[in-house]
C-alpha cells in the first residue's frame, strides 16, 4: 500500500513531467525505454532512458511560438517566470532552420 501510513506517498516515487525535463514545448513526442539501455545510451542510463523528439524543421513554411509563464509560491512569495520560442526559417534548396 503506497500513502497512508507512509510518510511518503505516490507523487514521491512516481516524477511528474515537469520535474523531469521542465514543459514539453515544440517536442513531438516522447519515449520511454525499459532499461537496461546502456549499449545505446551509455551507462547512466541503466535503468531506462527518457527521450525527448523535437519537432523536425519545415522547409515549405516560416512558423513560430511563443509560450510564456508566470507562477507563485504560496507560502514563500517567490516569483517564477519562463518563455518559450520557436522560429522556424525555411532556407534555399529545401532547407531549413529551427533554433
Amino acid at each position: 500500500m503506497l500513502g497512508g501510513d507512509f510518510p511518503w506517498g505516490w507523487a514521491a516515487i512516481r516524477p511528474t513531467v515537469a520535474s523531469i525535463g521542465g514543459t514539453l514545448f515544440d517536442v513531438e513526442r516522447v519515449e520511454v525505454l525499459k532499461g537496461p539501455q546502456g549499449t545505446l545510451f551509455g551507462e547512466g542510463s541503466q535503468g531506462g532512458t527518457v527521450r525527448y523528439i523535437y519537432n523536425a524543421p519545415n522547409p515549405s513554411k516560416v512558423d513560430y511560438r511563443i509560450n510564456a509563464g508566470y507562477s507563485t509560491l504560496d507560502h514563500s512569495g517567490d516569483e517564477g517566470y519562463r518563455i518559450d520560442g520557436m522560429v522556424n526559417v525555411p532556407l534555399p534548396d529545401n532547407f531549413a532552420v529551427r533554433p
